[in-house]
């Protein structure tokens, strides 16, 4: 469904990659690595938001050729990222709920119940008319996440998901990746906690630090 082939891409001084991975409908993959090391990059490629210096992202099967805005809304939706920095995924000056329902307004995406995925993402529903500025961060970030799967994405990127949650929270935000996964998503999960992405993707990618050019599959 979703492939990267040897992306790289230079941020000033740092190359990071090439690095080449494959997510599939129903299963989990795994990005892990070292804080620092551009596993947040290598997801903003993969969700079409940053185009590559060379190598290839292919959504089912066909080469990406405009990237961020540019890109047609369908595929837009079709790939969500969910960033490891809520609060620059949000507009400080929407409610919880208007930023949950911002895809279908802004681009006609069809989506959920807001109250449906505020109780699924384990969001309390007293918490939708505040502001991103009035919630703690992990309470911000299960509010992207339910943003994301409420346009019903084929493929969901989830970046660093459980930095901001407690042990309780985490496991049912696994749990929820699992769910998405078995209801026929590919789900790409980033992280740097080795035993988590254990329990969660039956493949692993480790990207290794900058400038080193080593990507490990296992």
């Amino acid at each position: 469904m979703l492939r990267l082939d040897d992306v790289a891409v230079r941020l000033g001084d740092t190359r990071i990659g090439p690095v080449s991975l494959s997510v599939e409908a129903g299963g989990v993959v795994g990005l892990t690595g070292p804080s620092g090391v551009g596993k947040s990059t290598v997801a903003r490629i993969a969700a079409g938001v940053l185009a590559p210096d060379s190598g290839r992202r292919l959504l089912d099967g066909v080469p990406t050729s405009r990237w961020g805005w540019a890109a047609p809304a369908g595929d837009r939706r079709r790939v969500q990222l969910v960033s490891q920095h809520p609060h620059r995924a949000v507009d400080p000056r929407h409610t919880l709920a208007e930023a949950l329902t911002l895809p279908a307004r802004l681009h006609g995406f069809p989506a959920g119940d807001p109250l449906d995925w505020a109780d699924r993402c384990h969001v309390e529903r007293t918490l939708l008319t505040r502001r991103p500025a009035e919630v703690s961060g992990g309470q911000l970030q299960r509010v992207v996440l339910a943003r994301a799967l409420s346009v019903g994405p084929d493929v969901l990127i989830a970046d660093e998901v459980t930095t901001a949650q407690d042990a309780i929270t985490t496991l049912l935000i696994m749990d929820l990746l699992r769910e998405t996964a078995r209801d026929g998503g590919a789900v790409l999960v980033i992280s740097h906690d080795l035993p988590l992405v254990a329990r969660l993707a039956a493949t692993q990618v480790e990207l290794a630090r900058p400038g080193s050019g080593r990507v490990e599959s296992r």
